[in-house]
């Protein structure tokens, strides 16, 4: 911002001027504006943007002094691709009455980048965005803390109706649709979504023909629990603008979390062929099977996220809980190492000692609990590896697994009465402990109490819910 000295009013100008663009550019067909490192406005932070274009947009603004009370405004941009390719709009006007030169320049970044934009968009560019100059001054001066081109209020002075320029510029107009977007974005960042939800209620009535509003004010509503108005915002949003890519993904999980599967999926449809490499989407197709019992073509949809989200944990953690579900032992082991060089180390460490164990391979999983530091455990397994020692090896270790499995090894070793006493003190301490029962049935059987075997296998399936 190039301003003589004696223009008073450089940072105001500057901060409005940002905000005015940004989000002007929200009003064209699929554009995702952000500035510096602040992110996009919330109705559009979940835009899909695998092999988006890439564009940067640079505005340098002069202002002149032509006359005593008069200055003169020049805005000039530089908008590159991400080839390198650029262009040069540029337009002049009034730093007091900005609209016509914003609007100006809008027209020719719209061309430049083939963007369709409604016609009302168009006049809302050019309109002034308040009639009290005093209350534009403050917008600008508000966004200008947003943008950090002027240094924030301290955390005390926040809300202060003197000293807050945020708030100050909601009070001198609360109608001017700038400011209560600015102050939407603030409450928003700050995790305010009540404040954040009535801030941008407010911006959407000032300029009707924005989208992206009526989508901040879903995405507050959303973050309150309150789906059911969040779905009401998007069938507006989708009246004014269709399918617009941008606004896909928050509207099928606002779908989904009204149990509506069908349009969930309806409204990722478009997004079936070249955005694969999303982990948000791909997460959300998953999410949307598992609500519909997963089925069919779920382990598919889990492996699209593990390509999509290569250092995500969760989808190869669910690709092994699925082959655990299906008993599964030889294939889910596979995934280990996956989940491993996925960040979850002791997870997968823990995963190979339970899925040894139910493969039989005891002598592994007893190394693998030792390097775990649970020797309890690994003396338990080497037990269970060596069938004739497991009596001995066990006796005196309170655990009722550990007297399951003595009684289980003695059993074996054709002794099924003393087995039957070792599981009666176990169901003793546990009556419902549906392994105790199980082995007793079994033991029973083995003695020829059939009866009894039958009576106990009722008993057992009640325990295990079966």
């Amino acid at each position: 911002m190039a301003a003589p000295a004696e223009y008073g009013r450089a940072k105001e100008l500057a901060g409005g001027l940002t905000a005015s663009f940004e989000l002007a550019l929200t009003d064209l067909e699929g554009v995702v504006p952000r500035v510096g490192a602040l992110p996009p406005s919330p109705g559009v932070s979940e835009a899909v943007l695998v092999d988006a274009e890439r564009w940067t947009l640079t505005l340098d603004a002069a202002v002149e002094r032509v006359g005593p009370e008069r200055w003169a405004m020049t805005i000039r941009g530089t908008l590159c691709r991400r080839d390198g390719a650029c262009t040069f709009p540029e337009a002049e006007g009034d730093p007091n009455q900005t609209g016509p030169a914003v609007a100006e320049l809008m027209e020719q970044i719209a061309l430049r980048l083939v963007r369709r934009r409604s016609s009302d968009a168009a006049q809302t560019w050019a309109a002034p965005p308040s009639d009290d100059p005093y209350a534009v001054l403050l917008a600008g001066r508000a966004a200008a803390t947003l943008y950090g081109q002027q240094d924030p209020p301290p955390e005390e002075l926040i809300g202060d109706k003197a000293k807050d320029p945020v708030t100050r510029a909601v009070l001198v107009d609360p109608e001017l649709a700038l400011t209560r977007w600015v102050a939407g974005r603030r409450a928003m960042a700050r995790g305010e979504h009540s404040q954040a939800q009535q801030h941008f209620n407010a911006a959407a009535r000032g300029r009707p023909a924005s989208a992206v509003l009526l989508a901040d004010e879903a995405i507050a509503w959303a973050a309150l629990g309150r789906i059911d108005r969040a779905a009401t915002l998007w069938s507006a949003v989708r009246n004014l603008v269709g399918d617009d890519q941008r606004f896909l993904l928050p509207q099928a999980r606002v779908a989904l979390a009204l149990g509506q599967l069908d349009e969930a999926a309806e409204r990722l449809a478009p997004l079936s062929f070249g955005f694969e490499r999303d982990p948000d989407l791909a997460a959300l197709r998953v999410a949307i099977a598992e609500a519909g019992g997963a089925g069919e073509g779920y382990d598919l949809l889990l492996q699209s996220w593990e390509v999509a989200a290569p250092n995500d944990a969760e989808p190869t953690r669910r690709r092994l809980a699925l082959r655990v579900r299906r008993e599964e032992y030889e294939d889910a082991l596979s995934f280990t190492d996956q989940l491993a060089r996925r960040g979850a180390g002791d997870e997968s460490e823990r995963a190979q000692l339970a899925l040894s164990a139910a493969l039989g391979r005891f002598d592994e999983a007893a190394a693998l609990a030792e390097g775990l530091g649970e020797d309890l455990t690994a003396d338990r397994l080497r037990a269970r590896a060596q069938p004739e020692a497991r009596a001995e090896a066990l006796l005196g270790d309170p655990s009722p697994y550990a007297r399951l499995w003595r009684a289980e090894a003695i059993l074996q070793g054709g002794d099924p009465k003393t087995a039957l006493s070792e599981i009666e003190a176990v169901l003793k301490e546990r009556p419902w402990l549906p392994e105790a029962l199980e082995l007793k049935a079994i033991t029973l059987t083995a003695m020829g109490e059939t009866a009894k075997a039958e009576a106990t296998r009722a008993l057992w399936a009640r325990a295990s819910g079966v």
